[in-house]
């Protein structure tokens, strides 16, 4: 792979969170990370924004804060590369069920970057000192793991290996459900009594046990199902819809999907009626599973469980394609 350059981020919480006023205890932590990133001969710098800045070895750092997480303090340990002619982002999503099994570092495509990230929470600088170099160290072997695979020809192979539970998440072992499989025509539905509605778009669906079957392109064909409960017939596979966004997330990474995280869908907080809510979206693929999960969170805090990404009860929705 062309060396690019590099940026390696601690991330102190979300991206989308850090032009927020700071803790009097985050201003403090900020100022003993400065203050031991100038000890090491890094260099530090303070941003307009706040965030810390510093190079080493060609390789870009920025320290950035999130007020949510006050204590402990929630970090990420962050190291991104933009895609290139050879190393695509179809090439990448490949390669992403074989290199994140079983790694402490979490690998996710994004639609201009790549993000490899190792995450912790944290209570004082000391630890900080301490993860700050494994950390890149971690970072550094994934990313040679990652054009290795490439380089190899692995990324082809997709999910050679993964995990056996992985398997367990597949077309054929989740449908028919309710009966039912997707890509099924109007009359399936019809003829076994159940009422199709149609919306003004042109769309419809029809609903059993509040999840709802989906013709999004008007052709007579359903081919998605809108779960807003978990079907009693996969209750063996343990996930619920209760589930925080770094639930789901991790769940889906160990069955093996390739997450993608669309511009403009990374998590950030967003008003509803007069509440904040996590609002976020990400993708989760299985291109031998034959699945496609779209996660939507945007409802979320209802009952005060929080809108970070570790708050349950903030997933709004799931919509799920046959590939």
């Amino acid at each position: 792979m062309k060396k690019l350059i590099l940026i390696v981020a601690l991330l102190l919480g979300t991206l989308a969170m850090q032009g927020e006023r700071l803790t009097s205890k985050q201003v403090q932590l900020r100022s003993n990370v400065f203050q031991f990133l100038k000890e090491e001969g890094f260099m530090p710098k303070v941003s307009d924004n706040s965030n810390i800045t510093f190079k080493s070895e060609g390789q870009y750092f920025i320290v950035l804060f999130d007020e949510r997480d006050t204590y402990p303090y929630y970090a990420e340990i962050c190291l991104t590369d933009n895609y290139s002619e050879k190393y695509t982002i179809d090439a990448v999503k490949r390669c992403l069920p074989s290199l994140n099994f079983m790694r402490a570092v979490n690998t996710v495509c994004f639609d201009d970057y790549i993000k490899m990230a190792v995450q912790i929470y944290f209570t004082d600088i000391e630890q900080v000192k301490h993860t700050l170099y494994i950390a890149l160290s971690q970072l550094k072997t994934t990313e040679e793991k990652l054009i290795k695979l490439i380089d190899e020809g692995e990324s082809s192979q997709g999910t050679s290996n993964t995990n056996d539970n992985y398997r367990r998440l597949s077309y054929n072992d989740m449908f028919p459900v309710y009966g039912f499989y997707l890509n099924h025509t109007q009359n399936n539905f019809i003829n076994n009594g159940h009422k199709i509605k149609k919306l003004d778009s042109g769309s419809s669906y029809f609903t059993i046990d509040k999840n709802q079957f989906w013709d999004f392109n008007k052709d007579g064909i359903y081919e998605a199902l809108s779960l807003e409960k978990v079907p009693d017939e996969w209750s063996k596979y343990g996930f619920k819809m209760s589930w925080s966004y770094d639930q789901w997330k991790a769940y889906m990474e160990k069955q093996g999907f390739t997450i993608t995280i669309y511009k403009g869908n990374e998590p950030k907080t967003k008003e509803v009626n007069g509440r904040n809510v996590l609002y976020a979206k990400f993708t989760a693929e299985s291109i031998t599973g034959g699945l496609e999960f779209s996660f939507y969170f945007d409802e979320g805090n209802q009952n005060g469980e929080g809108y970070s990404t570790s708050s349950s009860n903030s997933l709004s929705y799931v919509n799920i394609k046959k590939l």
